[in-house]
């Protein structure tokens, strides 16, 4: 029989991986194809489409590597607003409608440092947005128009 103490302290040390390992602890991924003025691009994406994973987007996340993205799922297609609230990197911010053509861009948007910070709008209605690192999008040719492909 194991005793409670030494129970607690197997717990204590394992419940961290258990965790860490859990199904909840994963973020939903997906890849986006990018249509540029070259080829194609693909990028591995975290999913946001629950209004918590929107909410925090990228929010303390250390970097954003190339080739890495968040796209956010809307579930009505409307105007949004996003802000760099507690992102500490520069983003490209594409706009995407319903039949998956890029709207607007907000191109390489600072990190904000302090509040109130700048609101970046869609001003169409969009289904989805896909932020991307800053200057991802003049890089690799991306422009409104231009069409965005998502598959989980």
């Amino acid at each position: 029989m194991t005793s409670p103490l030494l129970f607690k302290s197997i717990l204590a040390a394992t419940l961290p991986f258990i965790l860490l390992l859990s199904p909840v602890a994963f973020a939903k991924e997906g890849i986006v194809t990018l249509q540029t003025v070259g080829p194609d691009r693909r990028v591995a994406v975290e999913i946001a489409d629950t209004p918590e994973a929107r909410a925090k987007g990228l929010m303390f996340h250390s970097n954003l590597r190339d080739g890495e993205g968040m796209y956010f799922i809307f579930q009505v297609t409307e105007p949004q607003i996003f802000w760099m609230k507690n992102v500490p990197f520069p983003l490209d911010i594409l706009f995407i409608g319903a039949d998956g053509t890029i709207v607007a861009i907000a191109p390489n948007v600072p990190p904000c440092h302090r509040e109130p910070c700048p609101l970046y709008h869609s001003v169409k209605p969009v289904r989805a947005a896909l932020e991307l690192p800053g200057g991802w999008c003049d890089k690799y040719g991306v422009r409104v128009g231009g069409k965005v492909e998502y598959r989980p």
